[in-house]
């Protein structure tokens, strides 16, 4: 599945961080019944290396794969929050409103494809962003260091 030397992007699930790891040995053990692999990854700032299934991880071989399924379960995540927030209005205030396809999920699809998505002017950790969706809602968002 995956090669000594090879690169790969854990996203730690508890934290929700990224960290880049590299797969440093390959343990293969077979008997009559099965057979396992484990692999053992070096992880920036330990000397050790940790093996892989041990972490609470997403793992990813590429950076674009990883991006999209952030970007998904952030979309997720709000999408919930929305309905959530419709369902209290509803109760509370007699709001009626249809919960129609999201309008992130048309710029998480617009953007799949666009090379700029990944460019040299992506924000860096620590700077504060200001995002504007669809709706005209406005959010702050400040990007965790890796």
């Amino acid at each position: 599945m995956y090669e000594v030397g090879q690169v790969l992007f854990i996203v730690l699930k508890k934290k929700q961080k990224i960290v880049p790891v590299q797969v440093v040995e390959q343990i293969v053990r077979k008997s009559l019944d099965s057979e396992s692999v484990q692999y053992l990854v070096k992880v920036p700032l330990r000397d050790e290396p940790v093996k892989l299934g041990s972490l609470n991880a997403d793992v990813f071989t590429r950076v674009d794969s990883m991006r999209d399924a952030l970007y998904k379960n952030v979309c997720d995540v709000i999408d919930t929050m929305a309905k959530k927030a419709v369902e209290v209005a509803s109760g509370e205030f007699n709001f009626q409103q249809d919960i129609s396809p999201s309008a992130l999920d048309q710029v998480y699809e617009s953007t799949l494809n666009t090379p700029q998505a990944l460019d040299e002017d992506m924000p860096q950790h620590n700077e504060k962003v200001q995002v504007t969706f669809p709706d005209g809602t406005v959010g702050n968002v400040t990007l965790p260091e890796i």
